[in-house]
Order: structure tokens, then C-alpha cells, then sequence
């Protein structure tokens, strides 16, 4: 009777927390399940173009390995250029107007990627157009999930978020090699194409049916004349008394000195520079994956489909793994395991040399979606809380700095490490395997990605730590 009891108890168990489960997701409103849905496309259209970049520039461009991997790695050096322009533009303009112009921006450069066929306008447009347009569409995304109050709703959302975009990373990484072969051999008109009209659909979707998002309104402190305030409170104030209210909840708007200066960006900077190394193995999926597999295992080998792995398993666990932790998300330790097990997740590659079959490739991957399930949407959401108010879209992109830098080692150390480790077996006369050790490219990636778990049991006391203000004075009231 004692097994029948306890598969009845965990039935019991597991039925209420379905129902507390479909319960949270019923708090979700009309702005933010559209706002998934959006998600969703624009997770196809990024990763479109994302998944075929290295191959692009070899086969379209007619770049060499070295050349692909620093143009793929220059993104992350335009990012810091042309971010703080657009983190000030967000702020300025206000969430929804942000969205439509980086969609309509985002539909154009598809466009002149489809019908040009000059190397030096594709290159601006990959480093330039698509890096700023993502920023304008990226970060009033997650900004607008990061204002939900509720901590299981706001930790459900960023987990939505995660898994709509990989709804749409799954679909490309499928259909893809359609899109691709539509266009014929090296050629990838069709592909830019269907991504322009995606995001002018997505352009009209967000101007005619999103709900502008909470907005930041400013009052003035009675207590303090030329103090100004901040609420995200959407309503009119009445009277004075409401006012004050809202002046409780408020963060008072500093200078951009204040921010620079402010403890909460430094720990949002101080978590970034942590979780870097960790997170250019998910860029190595797209910058070095595809090539590798084309000189190891032939250039017929479908890339995509082992790509696809990692928004598959995310799209089918990511929801029953979000039923159970919801309410238990330990911070400090799930972040800690989700990042060791990215620096594990190389082994089967490391250990399968001269392997002619793709399943360690498969099983690396696998085991690093498992790594981001546990990990990715937590830091997400866990970097949005530390913003400091009044500048989230400038803060998100300093903040973002260290990750942007992180793009750009990795695509350089991608062209060099497959030149120096892995070259194209047509441009050698032997057995490339007897003379070359591929593994040693996983090995790098191994202990690039440990530095990750290293630094944040060393820093991990500073970056949840509570205390406010300006980093070089005791003063709690500054900023935060």
C-alpha cells in the first residue's frame, strides 16, 4: 500500500502545482502575452540570419576563416558604439516607439542584405544596422518584463520570454536550410527577404495592437522643490496626498555622472563580466559550430539541425522545469551549477577525436541547453532587477558591455582556432584528423567557460549584496 500511497501523493502534489501553475500564467495580461507573441517572430528573424552569418561570409563574402571570424567578432566592438546612442534614444523616446523603429530598421537592413552584392555596405549593415536595431527592439523587451511587481510572475515572464524566442529559434533552425537553398548554393536573397516582411509585420502588430507599457511619470517633491521623481504609475494624481504616495515608491532622477558612479550599475557591470565566458559558448554555437562541422564532417553536414537541438529541448522542458522551480529559484546556486555544467558540456567532443559520427556534437549541445535552461532566464531577470531606475536602456547597454566584448573574442578565436586546430580539408592533401587535434578547440572552450563558476564564487558577495548609494561614499540615498 506504501507505493500506491506515495504515487498518490505525488499525483495530488503534481495536479496542485499544475493548477497554481495555469493560475500564475492567468496574471498575465493582453500587453504581455502579445508582447511573447512578438518574441516569437522576432526570435526567428534574428536567429535566421544569426545561424547562417559564419556561412555568409565565407561562401557570399568569399572571406577566409580568420577574416569571417573577426568581421563575426567586430559586431561585438560596433555594439559598444552604437549602444549608448540607442540606450539613450529608449530612454528618450519611451518602450513601444523604440520597438517600431528598431523593427522597421531591422526589415530595411534585411532588405539591402537581399539585394546588395557589395562586401563593404554588408559588412556595415551586419556590424552596424542589424546590432542597432536589436538593441531598440531587445532591451524595451525585457525592460517592459522587468515591471512586473510580482516576483513569480516577473520570474515566470523572463522565463517566457526565453522560451518564446526559442519558439522561434527552433522554426529557423528548420527552416533554414530552405530558406537557403531557395536562393541556390552560397546565395541567401530569400532568407533576407522573408525576415524583412516578418518585421514589418511585427512593425504594424506593435503600432496598432501593444499598449504603450507602464510609463515613467515625473512629479515634482513638494518637500523638496526641483527634486523630480519617478513612478511608473500610469494614472493621474488627483491630489496632493496621492502624490506623496506615489513620491514613497519613487527613485529620484540623478545625472548620468550619479549613475556611472552608482553601486547598482557597478554590480550589473561586476555580473555581466562574470557571466561572460560562460555565455560566448552560446555565441560559439553560431560562430564556430557550423564550420567545424563542415571540415570535420563534410560540407553536406546539416549544421542546423544540430543547432536546432538547443530551441528544441528549450521549447519542449523549459515549461515543466518552470512549473517546479518558480516558486524555489535559489539565485546564488542556480547560477552557479548552470555554468558548470557549461564548461562540462565540451567533454563528449573532447573525448570523441577522430570520430566520424555528429552524435558528441549533438550531445555537447544538449547538454548546454540543459546549462541555460537552468541558468539564462534567472540572470536575465536577476540583471533587470539590478538597473538603476531612471536609466534602465542606458544601464542595460553598459551593463551589456562585457557580453558585447565577449562576442568579439569569440568570433576572432573561432576563425583562429579553426585555422590553427581545424582547416578546411579541401585546402589539404591529407587525412586533416592525423595531423590536426579539432578537440583542442573544445578544450579552449572547456576552460574559457570554467573561468564563469571561479569568478562567481569569488564575487558573488558583492554582486547580491543589498547596499546602495555611490560607490565612493557611505551616502544611501543617491541612487537606487
Amino acid at each position: 500500500m506504501k507505493p500506491l500511497k506515495a504515487i498518490k501523493v505525488f499525483g495530488l502534489t503534481l495536479i496542485g502545482e499544475a493548477r497554481n501553475y495555469f493560475n500564475d500564467l492567468s496574471k498575465f495580461d493582453y500587453n504581455s502575452w502579445l508582447l511573447l507573441v512578438i518574441t516569437v517572430v522576432m526570435g526567428f528573424v534574428s536567429f535566421s540570419i544569426e545561424l547562417d552569418l559564419m556561412p555568409f561570409f565565407k561562401h557570399r563574402l568569399e572571406l577566409g576563416n580568420k577574416q569571417a571570424g573577426e568581421l563575426y567578432g567586430i559586431r561585438g566592438l560596433t555594439s559598444v558604439i552604437v549602444g549608448i546612442p540607442c540606450g539613450l534614444l529608449i530612454d528618450k523616446l519611451g518602450l513601444k516607439i523604440s520597438m517600431v523603429i528598431g523593427t522597421i530598421s531591422y526589415a530595411l537592413f534585411s532588405v539591402v542584405l537581399a539585394l546588395s552584392d557589395i562586401n563593404l555596405v554588408d559588412e556595415f549593415v551586419v556590424a552596424f544596422g542589424l546590432t542597432s536595431s536589436g538593441i531598440l527592439i531587445g532591451n524595451p523587451v525585457q525592460l517592459i518584463m522587468g515591471r512586473i511587481v510580482d516576483d513569480v510572475i516577473r520570474y515566470m515572464g523572463f522565463n517566457l520570454l526565453y522560451w518564446s524566442d526559442n519558439v522561434g529559434d527552433m522554426i529557423a533552425a528548420f527552416v533554414n536550410p530552405f530558406m537557403v537553398s531557395a536562393s541556390g548554393l552560397g546565395q541567401y536573397e530569400f532568407m533576407f527577404l522573408i525576415s524583412a516582411l516578418l518585421c514589418f509585420v511585427c512593425a504594424i502588430i506593435i503600432t496598432i495592437f501593444q499598449r504603450e507599457p507602464p510609463v515613467i511619470v515625473k512629479v515634482e517633491d513638494i518637500a523638496n522643490p526641483g527634486d523630480v521623481v519617478l513612478s511608473y504609475d500610469t494614472k493621474e494624481l488627483p491630489d496632493d496626498d496621492a502624490q506623496e504616495e506615489v513620491i514613497t515608491i519613487s527613485t529620484r532622477i540623478k545625472p548620468i555622472v550619479s549613475l556611472l558612479l552608482s553601486r547598482s550599475l557597478w554590480r550589473c557591470l561586476a555580473l555581466s563580466f562574470v557571466f561572460t565566458p560562460a555565455r560566448m559558448m552560446f555565441r560559439d554555437m553560431t560562430s564556430l559550430i557550423p564550420i567545424y562541422m563542415q571540415n570535420v564532417y563534410g560540407l553536406d553536414v546539416n549544421y542546423s539541425f544540430a543547432i536546432g537541438i538547443n530551441p528544441t529541448m528549450l521549447v519542449i522542458f523549459l515549461l515543466p522545469y518552470l512549473g517546479f522551480s518558480r516558486n524555489r529559484p535559489n539565485i546564488p546556486s542556480m547560477l552557479f551549477i548552470g555554468t558548470l555544467l557549461v564548461s562540462l558540456c565540451c567533454l563528449p567532443v573532447i573525448f570523441a577525436r577522430g570520430s566520424t559520427d555528429e552524435s558528441p556534437v549533438w550531445i555537447m549541445i544538449a547538454v548546454l541547453t540543459v546549462a541555460e535552461m537552468i541558468f539564462s532566464p534567472l540572470l536575465n531577470m536577476f540583471s533587470v532587477s539590478l538597473l538603476p531606475k531612471g536609466h534602465e536602456a542606458l544601464g542595460m547597454v553598459l551593463t551589456g558591455l562585457p557580453h558585447v566584448l565577449g562576442t568579439m573574442i569569440s568570433g576572432t578565436m573561432s576563425g583562429y582556432m579553426l585555422d590553427s586546430f581545424c582547416p578546411d580539408p579541401i585546402a589539404l592533401n591529407y587525412d586533416h584528423w592525423a595531423f590536426y587535434s579539432c578537440e583542442n578547440i573544445w578544450v579552449i572552450a572547456a576552460l574559457r567557460s570554467l573561468i564563469t563558476p571561479i569568478m562567481w564564487l569569488l564575487l558573488q558577495s558583492f554582486i547580491m549584496s543589498k547596499d546602495q548609494g555611490m560607490i565612493c561614499t557611505s551616502r544611501s540615498s543617491v541612487v537606487d
